[in-house]
């Protein structure tokens, strides 16, 4: 007898907002997500968007412990901007890390991320 195995597609993208304030862009993109999904049929669809970016979800683990990360969220996703996520994550690195990198470093964190942050919290949990 021939099983069929159950698959979830993860979507993954930053938010990339400019201004704080964008939440409701945010949602936007996650209905639009969750949308598409159920238009064609799939109903473990799971968008995973970060807030403003991934480094604010990194920097949460590495820096932060999972502790306080709602505010990494609010802050500006522009490299341009004052303090930016990416420029304190090289900083707390000691360097620029590649893509490769930082890969070797998330895969080393512990699993244990439910509840660090609004836009980690709304990833659906199947």
């Amino acid at each position: 007898m021939v099983q069929k195995d159950d698959v979830v597609a993860v979507l993954f993208c930053d938010a990339d907002g400019t201004a704080p304030a964008e939440r409701g862009q945010w949602d936007d993109k996650f209905q639009s997500m969750l949308s598409g999904f159920e238009k064609e049929g799939f109903n473990r669809g799971a968008p995973m968007i970060t807030r403003p970016k991934s480094e604010a979800w990194i920097l949460c683990a590495m820096k932060y412990g999972y502790q306080g990360c709602d505010v990494l969220e609010e802050r500006s996703g522009n490299d341009k901007s004052f303090n930016p996520l990416k420029k304190e994550l090289e900083e707390h690195t000691g360097n620029y890390l590649s893509r490769d990198d930082l890969v070797a470093r998330v895969l080393n964190l512990s699993p244990n991320m439910a509840g660090f942050s609004y836009s980690f919290g709304c990833i659906p949990d199947y």
